[in-house]
C-alpha cells in the first residue's frame, strides 16, 4: 500500500490544507505570513536578554549596565562576523581539499588544522563576552541570571540549561 494513493487519503490531504489555510487566503499569503512569524519568533529568541523589559527589571540591571551590555553586544557582533567568515572559508578550502584526489593527508591536515583554529578563535570571543557580562553585572545579578534567563549564558550553541552546570550550594543530580 505504500506510495499508492487512495481516495481517503486525497480527502484527508484536502481537509488537512483547508483547515490550514484561512478562508480566503491563497497557499502564497498563507506561506508569506508562516515566514514572518517564523522570522518574528527568531527575533526574539535572539533579542539580547537585557533587551526584555521583564528580565532586566527581574536581575535589577541599571541604564549604565544595559549600555555596557550593548557596548559589549556591538563589539561582539563585529569580531563574531570577522572570525565567521574566516570560518566558513577554513571550512569550505577543507571541504574542497577531501574532494580532490590530488590533496594530500598534508593538506588535508592543513586545512582541518585551519579550521579548528577559527572555530577556537569563535569560540574565544564567547568566552569573553561571558567574562564582560560578569565583569559588568553585580554578584547577585550573575548568579539570578541563569535562573531567569538561561539562554543568557549561551556559549555558542551550548547553554547552561541542561548541562549538570549547578551552584555551588546545589549538589549534583548524578552525586558528582
Amino acid at each position: 500500500m505504500r506510495g499508492r494513493l487512495t481516495l481517503s487519503s486525497i480527502v484527508i490531504g484536502v481537509c488537512a490544507g483547508a483547515l490550514a489555510i484561512p478562508f480566503g487566503a491563497t497557499a502564497q499569503q498563507t506561506t508569506k505570513r508562516q515566514t514572518v512569524r517564523s522570522l518574528q519568533k527568531r527575533m526574539l529568541r535572539q533579542q539580547a536578554w537585557w533587551k526584555n523589559e521583564s528580565t532586566a527589571a527581574e536581575i535589577g540591571l541599571s541604564e549604565e549596565q544595559i549600555q555596557r551590555l550593548d557596548e559589549m553586544a556591538d563589539r561582539g557582533r563585529q569580531q563574531v562576523r570577522a572570525v565567521r567568515q574566516r570560518y566558513f572559508a577554513a571550512y569550505r578550502a577543507l571541504i574542497e581539499a577531501l574532494s580532490s584526489d590530488a590533496a594530500s593527508n598534508e593538506i588535508i591536515g592543513e586545512k582541518r588544522g585551519e579550521l579548528i583554529e577559527t572555530w577556537s578563535a569563535l569560540t574565544a570571543l564567547g568566552v569573553d563576552q561571558l567574562i564582560e557580562m560578569s565583569e559588568i553585572l553585580t554578584e547577585e545579578q550573575w548568579t539570578k541570571l541563569p535562573e531567569v534567563a538561561p539562554r543568557a549564558l549561551r556559549l555558542g550553541n551550548v547553554s547552561l540549561r541542561g548541562s549538570g552546570i549547578v551552584g555551588p550550594e546545589e549538589p549534583a543530580e548524578n552525586g558528582d
